[in-house]
């Protein structure tokens, strides 16, 4: 409290109702200090008053948080949302053209990926290696996603035909919803061919849209499944039937200690494949740790259908660095007025 007074004053009270003053010191000419306890069953809001010999000199208003009531209370900020999981990432950034892998929707920034592994491992056959490069460009804070992935084979001797080596991979996201609990988005992959000296590439352009959505439980938990369809670009004069097939995906994600995660996943593919009706299901596990902008997975998926041993392989073993390079989401407001606690 300030005081202005010409003359002496007499001695001073704090009055008001619902209060009680515990001391009362003059701290100076001008200025005085008190120490008060409101009462439990005060009212929301409090009018205190100085007096001097029986006269109200001012009065000034307080609410029960203990500030004055003209005086703004900072809401709490809400509490930040877990970062994003790159644990399903390591299957997305090694490809193949007839499944579709999730992916973690809410993923931030831009990113450089290199993917790599070896897939089709089987008794008596030593499958094929797979290097995968990726860049992703984010836009509109994170709700807008644009990349290519370019996959090279090696050791192609056992490998089975139109897996895609040496085509270009575009990818297109859209984000529709982000909540503090799940999120939503419209997936669009399209396979360009290229290669035209392999066995392994594809005969025409394919395209596979979706959706993926993922649903958060508590701080650690979160599932995930991604619903879309695989679709060749269809031309009269190929005597090949083109591919269509629905592919899905669903998992779980685990957050087992800061940037550390675990998941596990199934891939299902199903309906016409090179002229036949094939069923395709794959069931994997990956590990991946977060430091800053360094994201490092790996995995292991098996073929648990016939159609998936021989048209994918039995074993995939599957590695991912993913490098961001930019965060494209708004800066946070700057900070309110102070609150009284």
């Amino acid at each position: 409290w300030g005081l202005s007074s010409p003359v002496p004053l007499p001695e001073l009270e704090l009055q008001g109702q619902g209060v009680d003053v515990l001391d009362l010191e003059r701290v100076s000419e001008d200025r005085i200090r008190a120490r008060m306890r409101v009462a439990d069953d005060a009212p929301n809001v409090l009018d205190v008053a100085l007096v001097a010999a029986g006269v109200t000199l001012a009065t000034e208003r307080y609410d029960v948080q203990g500030g004055p009531a003209s005086a703004p209370v900072a809401a709490p900020p809400p509490a930040p949302a877990p970062p994003p999981s790159a644990v399903h990432m390591v299957f997305a950034d090694l490809p193949h053209p007839a499944v579709l892998p999730l992916e973690d929707e809410r993923r931030q920034g831009h990113a450089l990926s290199v993917g790599g592994g070896f897939v089709g491992r089987r008794p008596g056959r030593r499958g094929y290696a797979r290097m995968v490069a990726g860049l992703e460009l984010a836009a509109a804070d994170d709700r807008v996603r644009v990349g290519v992935r370019a996959p090279f084979d090696f050791s192609t001797q056992d490998a089975p035909d139109g897996r895609g080596n040496g085509d270009l991979v575009v990818l297109g996201r859209g984000l529709l919803l982000r909540g503090r609990r799940g999120a939503l988005s419209l997936d669009v992959d399209g396979w360009v061919p290229l290669a035209r000296s392999s066995r392994g590439e594809l005969q025409r352009p394919r395209f596979a849209p979706g959706l993926s959505a993922s649903l958060r439980l508590g701080g650690r938990v979160t599932l995930r499944t991604r619903q879309g369809g695989i679709f060749d670009v269809n031309d009269p004069r190929d005597r090949v039937l083109p591919d269509r097939l629905w592919a899905s995906a669903y998992g779980v994600d685990l957050r087992l200690a800061r940037g550390l995660s675990l998941g596990g996943e199934l891939d299902l593919s199903l309906g016409s494949r090179a002229g036949e009706f094939r069923i395709l299901t794959m069931t994997g596990a990956a590990l991946a740790y977060r430091a800053g902008p360094v994201q490092l997975a790996l995995g292991a998926r098996y073929g648990a259908s016939f159609d998936a041993r021989r048209d994918i392989g039995r074993w995939t073993f599957a590695g991912a660095l993913r490098l961001a390079l930019g965060d494209t989401r708004r800066a946070a407001p700057p900070p309110g007025p102070p609150s009284y606690p």
